[in-house]
């Protein structure tokens, strides 16, 4: 048997069924329902506030610049900006590792809970 056949006959991904001598195989219904969609309904939610932000930091330029870095260049305060985007996704190149190999997976499961 080769990796494919593997695949498709693994029971996780089919259901059996006997009727007679013939095995019947149905794909199984993994896509979650409500449940579902109400994780993708969050996790849109958490990149529209974050991502939001970090991407409207224009507005916090000129309001810095107006009250509290006068004495400071455009190009000096957007550095504020480009570093709090550089560590959005850095965070990923640290967190994603980690969380694929389950270091991190009680707090996975309770902020699932939770949210």
């Amino acid at each position: 048997m080769d990796g494919a056949d593997l695949f498709v006959n693994s029971p996780r991904y089919f259901s059996t069924t006997r009727s007679s001598s013939v095995e019947l195989r149905e794909p199984l219904d993994e896509e979650g329902g409500w449940n579902g969609w109400l994780t993708v309904a969050g996790v849109w939610f958490v990149q529209f506030v974050t991502a939001g932000h970090t991407n409207a930091f224009g507005l916090y330029e000129d309001f810095y610049k107006e009250n509290y870095l006068q004495n400071n260049s455009g190009s000096a305060i957007a550095w504020i900006g480009s570093v709090q985007i550089s560590l959005l996704f850095a965070m990923g190149f640290l967190a994603g590792p980690i969380v694929d190999k389950g270091y991190l997976y009680v707090r996975v499961e309770i902020s699932n809970r939770v949210g």
